[in-house]
């Protein structure tokens, strides 16, 4: 088996056009040539830095520690370079989720809690706790009506064995990161101390055997925004008309009061909150983007030897990968290093090992052949099909196809126009007609025709093409089904989602909707956060509204016939189901009181069956929801607004809109040692191929694009001036950073002795 020191370091050149540079932006259609990897593993293969997992305890002597190193038995060498892996994997990760460096394990008897806590399956059982607590207010009174008779007992013993979970979770924080880190750290207190006030209240509740006023419940979403998947989330009262009636002075009033507040106050308040949206955007990039480089460092330390103190050899960068991306094939880990080592020197630079991260993050694979995959068919097969590939990326195919979606689009408008002249559509008038069957069946040929003249794969690499699949995939679909039931004929409202595909002919209109796309995971986000606001609100609002009866309600006051039920007034009398009810009745009363869908209405009724303190809940909750909700304009126009100034700044091209694409190539002496642990048929088949190959074979890496790789070439000079300004702090602060001294006594007195020339280090390297 070939092994790192086996393989020369070749002699052909490294491919000019790699632009990764002290931005850490690594440039799009990258070409990398191969031969460039060698590697040295001597004698002296010995960490030059321990991480905090390689000790024991705080009572360690390093200076021994660093002259014992000295004739240490290779197993032990071993095991010190497992720990190092695995800690700078933490540091990387720790970099890649923000998370700042003071959380970092303190010792290796703390490793065992981190580990179990940075974990997708405890993410997900935290997760799953934060939603149980949050979902007990269906069942808790006021409940909804399935679960009014769910007994106290039931619902108390659920909220402890959810608040038992999230009690493992700040135990074993607790236990990485020792009493003094820990009452630092606010957000973990601040759960801590609503878990302790959450877990009392329950324990009274089961020994009470009854509920009471617990308008603490209001809080239980703070554990929801703790976990970790979270770590990202009109009309006008009619009040004018009636004083109008009266004095027709009062329209002056309400004239400059809705001018001055309406067109002026509020939207000058949208562009206030969207100018510091923007700028807190890009200062939370510049952050990220530092937090990021620090990470790098701290890590390259614990990769380096004490024989190559500045560089990385790849037997420790695979180790790295090992824990950093475990699901990485050894021969995706040598395209990522040679794709970092554009030195062509077989080592990686702490410049190089900068760009871990968007490395890290792309796929591999054999770069897709000039021949399509019909090419070996028999002739007319073949000839057929090379017909039908020339008339699929023939330009005005497309235009043609856009064409017939108009028409479509302009059939639906003409039948909709038409059901209404009628009044009320019958049933049977919004079944499937002969013309809609005309077009899914052209659909249905296109998808036909793209997939024979692209092939699969190539079909399904474009997001538009899989959008066009899963359109049509349901539009067949519901026409099947309605043949066999006439009730599927609400399906109709799957005929204009073909319609979006006419953004795609505007680049304009393709920039809304790929801004749609990209930042669809943050919307997500804005959405989670309304959601926790309405449960706020909705939790206090039953603890003080739930008993009242609003039907027939507010006798002799001014919303009397707004809530009255004997059909008896020409008003819109169903006001009394705003309520409070239960958890979705209260859902649904906020959201009238958000689009202030005569809000009024609804404040003055309770006012009147409670007393005048209770305006301030709703006055509180529409100050609120002014301002979350400009929050999400902002949000919106700001992404879209970025996306605009990046096609201006950037001037990109439109092949492939969706990835970024990078191409490595490799020597055929490289193939042995990428594929030497692949144990899988697929594996070994692609490298029974490659040797097949004359030349060197080509490899392709994709990743998906995403905001943070737009800002990387959208800031680019702004990135260059916060890299200089971070390395002139470096600078003021090299003399007493190897390690950060967050790490306590124990990282500072091994800081100190490695200052003192116990060890060489990077000069780049050190921490601000």
């Amino acid at each position: 088996m070939a092994t790192p020191n086996s393989l020369s370091t070749g002699g052909e050149s490294f491919a000019s056009i790699f632009l990764a540079d002290e931005t850490g932006s690594i440039a799009e259609d990258t070409v990398i040539e191969g031969g460039c990897l060698s590697d040295t593993t001597g004698e002296n293969d010995i960490p030059n830095e321990y991480g905090n997992t390689s000790i024991e305890s705080d009572s360690i002597n390093y200076r021994e520690l660093h002259e014992a190193d000295q004739n240490v038995p290779q197993d032990q060498v071993t095991s010190k370079w497992e720990m190092n892996y695995h800690e700078a994997s933490i540091f990387l990760e720790e970099g890649e989720n923000n998370d700042k460096f003071n959380s970092h394990p303190r010792d290796r008897n703390a490793l065992p809690a981190y580990l179990v806590v940075h974990n997708h399956w405890f993410y997900t059982l935290d997760l799953a706790a934060s939603l149980l607590l949050m979902g007990l207010a269906l069942i808790e009174p006021p409940a909804v009506p399935m679960f009014q008779h769910v007994p106290v007992g039931v619902h108390g013993s659920i909220e402890l064995f959810g608040l038992a979970i999230l009690g493992i979770s700040i135990l074993m924080q607790l236990r990485w990161l020792g009493w003094r880190t820990f009452i630092r750290h606010k957000r973990s207190v601040v759960k801590t101390s609503t878990w302790i006030i959450m877990l009392m209240e329950a324990i009274v509740v089961l020994v009470r055997n009854t509920t009471h006023f617990r308008i603490t419940r209001a809080i239980r979403p703070i554990f929801l925004v703790d976990s970790r998947y979270l770590g990202g989330v009109r009309s006008y009262p009619d009040v004018m008309m009636p004083a109008y009636a009266k004095n027709r002075w009062s329209a002056a009033f309400f004239i400059a009061f809705l001018a001055i507040n309406l067109y002026f106050i509020m939207n000058l308040m949208l562009a206030v909150i969207f100018v510091v949206f923007s700028n807190i955007e890009k200062d939370k990039f510049r952050k990220l983007l530092l937090h990021k480089r620090h990470a790098c460092q701290y890590a390259f330390r614990l990769l380096v030897t004490r024989s190559q103190p500045n560089r990385i050899t790849f037997r420790h960068f695979e180790g790295l990968m090992k824990f950093f991306k475990p699901k990485a094939g050894r021969w995706d880990v040598y395209l990522m290093f040679k794709t970092l080592n554009r030195s062509c020197s077989g080592l990686l630079s702490l410049g190089e090992f900068y760009n871990v991260y968007q490395v890290a993050g792309f796929t591999w694979r054999p770069k897709e052949p000039a021949k399509p995959w019909f090419d070996e068919l028999p002739f007319p097969v073949r000839s057929l099909f090379y017909l039908i590939r020339k008339l699929v990326t023939w330009k005005w195919f497309d235009y043609f196809v856009y064409f017939v979606i108009l028409m479509n689009g302009i059939t639906l408008l003409t039948q909709t126009i038409l059901l209404s002249s009628k009044g009320q559509p019958a049933s049977h008038d919004l079944h499937v007609t002969w013309d809609q069957i005309a077009f899914v069946a052209f659909y249905v040929l296109e998808a036909n025709l793209k997939l024979i003249g692209l092939g699969i794969q190539r079909y399904f690499h474009s997001g538009w093409n899989i959008y066009d699949f899963v359109v049509t995939i349901l539009a067949v679909g519901g026409i099947i089904a309605e043949e066999f039931d006439s009730s599927f004929f609400y399906v109709v409202i799957l005929r204009p989602l073909r319609l979006l595909r006419l953004f795609r002919m505007h680049k304009r209109y393709r920039d809304v909707f790929q801004t749609m796309v990209i930042l669809l995971p943050r919307i997500m986000s804005a959405i989670v956060v309304i959601i926790l606001t309405y449960y706020f609100f909705a939790i206090i609002g039953m603890e003080l509204f739930a008993q009242y009866d609003m039907k027939n309600c507010c006798i002799n006051t001014t919303v009397e016939q707004y809530y009255k039920d004997d059909n008896t007034t020409v008003f819109s009398n169903y006001y009394y189901l705003n309520n409070y009810g239960n958890l979705f009745m209260a859902g649904v009363t906020l959201f009238e009181l958000t689009v202030v869908n005569n809000w009024f209405i609804i404040m003055e009724g309770y006012t009147a069956v409670t007393n005048d303190w209770s305006r301030l809940y709703f006055m509180f909750f529409y100050l609120v929801m002014m301002v979350v909700m400009s929050l999400v304009v902002a949000f919106i126009i700001e992404a879209f607004t970025f996306r605009m100034q990046y096609n201006q700044k950037v001037q990109e091209s439109d092949e492939d809109e969706d990835n970024v694409h990078i191409e490595v190539s490799v020597v055929k002496e490289e193939l042995s040692f990428m594929y030497s642990s692949a144990t899988s048929y697929s594996a070994l088949q692609q490298y029974a191929t490659d040797l097949q190959n004359e030349g060197p074979v080509w490899y392709e890496g994709i990743r998906r694009r995403t905001k943070m790789l737009l800002q990387h070439r959208m800031y680019h000079d702004e990135i260059r001036q916060w890299l200089r300004e971070a390395e002139e702090e470096d600078q003021r602060q090299r003399h007493d950073a190897t390690f950060p001294r967050r790490f306590s006594s124990t990282s500072s007195r091994r800081s100190d002795y490695i200052s003192t020339g116990g060890a060489a280090s990077d000069p780049r390297s050190v921490s601000v």
